[in-house]
């Protein structure tokens, strides 16, 4: 059963987005991520961090740490949109709570 989200978890929905879309956009920037951006998922963007991490082995980008931060940061971010669309917010907000390692979420 398929439940709408409600206008008050549409618009965290909105906001989220708008913080998630400013790390995709600077691996983007740097030409690692796609120039469309309206069709990553969390499973994509997993497979573009493997595919980087391979490509990478010879040498490495001068923004190497930043370039696997923010898509560490992106694989965390879209998993807790998944778990906002699918769960809802309480599943959403424990996930960054309950996180074991929160230094991603300060950064």
């Amino acid at each position: 059963v398929v439940i709408p989200l409600g206008p008050e978890l549409t618009h965290l929905r909105h906001h989220y987005v708008e913080i998630m879309d400013s790390y995709a956009r600077r691996l983007k920037q740097l030409n690692i991520l796609p120039q469309n951006l309206g069709n990553l998922s969390k499973g994509r963007i997993v497979m573009l961090y493997k595919e980087f991490q391979n490509k990478e082995r010879g040498a490495r980008h001068p923004q190497h740490n930043y370039i696997m931060k923010d898509f560490t940061l992106l694989i965390a971010l879209y998993h807790g949109l998944e778990l906002l669309t699918k769960h809802g917010s309480r599943v959403f907000l424990n996930f960054f709570d309950e996180h074991p390692e929160k230094s991603w979420i300060q950064s």
